[in-house]
């Protein structure tokens, strides 16, 4: 298996750090999503985005790996206060799992963006060896709260069990 792991603060605090533009951002959540690189940068022509704004949102796109190297690379940028302290608790949270047996089985990859209005933070897609399709699916979701009037802390998951059927089935050659 492999649990890919992304932090809306991290984005989030990019966004702020670039545009307020909602249409703007929405925009560029479906290209990272995709990992489309490319089309980043018209959309960021479009919006009369800097070069050098642009620049780092195409790297966000990349970054996939192993949680140190890819940290590394987000300390290596001074964004805000916002994203150093998302990038802190991202940071934590890898060290943690880094403790683990499964230390080998974790990636960063900020592909996975989920609606910011209804997650922040940590967010998570797990995958099985031989099912193509992410088959957990989950993040924190304080914002949710927030908006139903209530100051909490909360984290869920979806497990696909119908996908888990393909595991069960016979495989043998023809």
């Amino acid at each position: 298996f492999v649990l890919d792991i992304s932090h809306l603060g991290v984005l989030g605090a990019i966004f702020d750090s670039i545009s307020q533009n909602a249409d703007f951002r929405n925009e560029i959540m479906a290209l990272i999503k995709q990992k489309n690189a490319h089309e980043i940068t018209s959309v960021c022509e479009k919006y009369e985005i800097s070069s050098e704004c642009c620049e780092l949102l195409k790297e966000l796109v990349s970054l996939y790996g192993e949680p140190n190297s890819v940290i590394a690379k987000l300390k290596a940028k001074d964004i805000s206060e916002e994203y150093n302290s998302a990038v802190l608790e991202l940071e934590q949270i890898c060290t943690y799992l880094a403790s683990t047996k499964y230390a080998d089985k974790i990636r960063l990859d900020f592909s996975i963006v989920n609606d910011m209005n209804y997650y922040n933070g940590i967010v998570f897609n797990g995958f099985l060896n031989g099912i193509y399709e992410c088959i957990l699916f989950g993040g924190r979701y304080d914002k949710l709260l927030k908006r139903m009037g209530r100051k909490s802390g909360a984290i869920g998951f979806a497990l696909y069990l119908d996908l888990l059927e393909a595991i069960e089935k016979d495989t043998r050659e023809y």
